[in-house]
């Protein structure tokens, strides 16, 4: 007997087989809101809106000359507290990820010397 799902797959939240592992914690209450005011559970998210989300905090959140390119202007409007919860949330579950590009793994292992430099160093003050 074959089952409907009721949830229509988008561009964002697709139902699929993401190879996806526990291995980082994620906060289950965490939902991530798209620009469209849609509300996503990171777990729901495909690994390329997971990795663009990440990434445009990111760019929002350092000089510029720790942005990666392209860099697409947003009016990001959120209290540190919050791109700290979405960089930890959005960024384990990319971790949890089987199906990164190796231009994913690239940018995420720059992003976290880029953190641990500045936390050893004085760089201006960003989100970390």
């Amino acid at each position: 007997m074959e089952t409907l799902s009721l949830v229509k797959p988008n561009r964002k939240s697709e139902i699929f087989d993401s190879g996806r592992v526990d291995r980082y914690p994620v906060d289950p209450d965490f939902v991530w809101v798209t620009q469209e005011g849609e509300h996503i559970p990171p777990k729901e998210m495909n690994v390329h809106h997971l990795y663009h989300a990440l990434r445009m905090i990111w760019n929002h959140s350092v000089p510029v000359e720790y942005r990666f390119l392209p860099f697409k202007p947003y009016h990001l409007r959120i209290s540190r507290n919050r791109r700290r919860r979405c960089v930890a949330n959005l960024y384990s579950e990319l971790m949890n990820r089987t199906n990164r590009t190796p231009q994913m793994d690239a940018t995420l292992e720059t992003m976290a010397a880029w953190v641990i430099m500045s936390e050893q160093k004085s760089l201006p003050k960003s989100i970390f």
